[in-house]
């Protein structure tokens, strides 16, 4: 990435290991951007619990709803058995026994409806606060990348060796693409030689050689 060298720790010839700190970059709009994805995630998370509530008493409201109209069904259902046998007892007007037939009808389907509606809302709030939850993730993973992003920003030698290369110094920019650092292992060398073609046939696989 690009960025300014605020710190050179070693020096070409030090014996280094897989995490010794190199050198340290800064880049202030990096440092910013994961600062700004980790105030998101903590408004998101924020939201999503004002969320969770506010569907929360919704459910309790309508579970409510529907405690009142199972009462009003019930009644309704004791007020239409009772017109029913004073009916057949010739002490209750037919008009009177249909009114209280079609209260409990109404009652009946209020009942239901209020049911179902409690269904459905229990959907709405499950599909609502996952939405909010995929948001959460996705702000996450965001800052994940720049976290580790600013966490690069500290160069570190990454394999056990010698430091060849490292003329980089405090203050200077550096762009993508930079070679920041060589680490070499001597103990692992392999030699390449050049044999002319004419002596090539000559070699062979697991041959001994001397190299002066």
């Amino acid at each position: 990435f690009d960025g300014r060298i605020e710190k050179v720790n070693l020096r070409p010839g030090a014996q280094v290991k897989e995490d010794t700190i190199l050198l340290v970059l800064s880049n202030p709009d990096m440092e910013l951007s994961a600062n700004d994805f980790e105030w998101q995630i903590k408004q998101a998370e924020a939201n999503y619990a004002d969320l969770k509530v506010r569907l929360e008493s919704q459910r309790l409201e309508q579970i409510s709803t529907v405690s009142r109209a199972e009462s009003e069904h019930t009644q309704a259902k004791l007020t239409r058995d009772r017109d029913e046998e004073l009916a057949k007892l010739g002490l209750k007007p037919d008009l009177d026994l249909k009114l209280s037939v079609a209260k409990f009808n109404d009652a009946a389907k209020k009942f239901e409806n209020e049911k179902k509606k409690v269904e459905i809302l229990s959907e709405s709030i499950e599909a609502q606060l996952a939405s909010q939850r995929v948001q959460i993730e996705k702000l996450k993973a965001t800052f994940e990348l720049k976290r580790k992003q600013v966490e690069q920003l500290v160069v570190r030698a990454g394999s056990s060796g010698i430091l060849q290369e490292l003329s980089l110094q405090p203050g200077q920019r550096v762009t993508p693409g930079t070679v920041l650092a060589k680490v070499a292992q001597p103990w692992k060398l392999k030699a390449e030689l050049k044999i002319p073609e004419t002596q090539a046939k000559d070699i062979l696989i697991g041959q001994t050689a001397q190299v002066d």
